[in-house]
């Protein structure tokens, strides 16, 4: 088993080389976080597994303890399972990313495991969406402008938050993409908060509707491509920050992934 972060690549994208073969993940910034974690195990180009988390994958607290991947990662170490493991490879590690890595036609994937969608809905700085407009672009996948509301940064300064919604047949297109691409899909929902819980950091309130956004657009793929939904918006997961994961909730995530599968 091979350990590595993902790098930047010339085209202001990121890749992975797995057997001397350079798998690209797609335009946009490359992350440089230390949720930018690869695992992968293979005798051949064809996985088993395809996991792919954005940050709350491999965020954990307390530091230090085993997050989604880790548990994963074990878990197919456990049954001989090959598989692709990337957590953030991207700054931003949305659905453009998974089909990203998914039309590298130099390998193939059995079943694909992901929490995409989050990102791709939370509400944005103007400079933030332009990176996610790069990913859309790069793949021909329409959207529209969605504005939220005007929020004060911490620096004092007003920003307009916003953020790109696809738009339906641009859904039924990306569902018919990525159904090509793999046997099976199962998408990690993400739980849903009130604006009154106490959180370590302050959120927009327009945060706390877009949650409902992201699991609909996840709702909305899993119809057109037969997907299954791993649903933890039931098991009182609320997160410390609004976002990510303590190590027990990590772990009741992984047992909820497993029994998907």
């Amino acid at each position: 088993m091979w350990i590595d972060n993902c790098a930047e690549s010339e085209s202001h994208g990121a890749y992975v080389e797995y057997n001397g073969i350079r798998i690209e993940l797609g335009t946009g910034a490359s992350s440089s976080s230390v949720e930018n974690r690869t695992f992968w195990r293979s005798g051949n180009n064809h996985f088993d597994f395809l996991v792919l988390m954005d940050s709350r994958g491999a965020m954990v607290k307390p530091a230090g303890s085993k997050a989604i991947v880790d548990l994963l990662n074990d878990y197919f170490d456990s049954i001989g399972a090959s598989r692709l493991i990337l957590s953030r490879p991207m700054y931003l590690t949305v659905l453009p990313t998974l089909l990203s890595v998914l039309e590298n036609d130099s390998i193939s994937f059995g079943k694909v495991i992901t929490n995409v969608g989050f990102v791709d809905t939370t509400p944005k700085k103007k400079s933030v969406l332009k990176d996610l407009a790069v990913q859309l672009a790069s793949h021909q996948l329409g959207y529209k402008h969605k504005v939220l509301e005007e929020y004060q940064l911490s620096s004092g300064e007003v920003e307009i938050l916003a953020s790109y919604q696809l738009e339906p047949q641009e859904i039924v297109s990306l569902a018919q993409r990525l159904r090509d691409r793999a046997e099976k899909y199962y998408f990690v929902n993400t739980p849903l908060l009130t604006a009154d819980i106490q959180l370590e950091r302050a959120r927009p309130n327009v945060f706390y509707s877009q949650l409902m956004a992201c699991n609909r657009l996840l709702e909305n793929l899993s119809v057109q491509m037969a997907a299954d939904i791993v649903d933890i918006t039931a098991k009182g997961i609320q997160t410390f920050d609004g976002v990510h994961y303590t190590a027990d909730e990590h772990l009741t995530i992984f047992d909820k992934i497993k029994a998907a599968l």
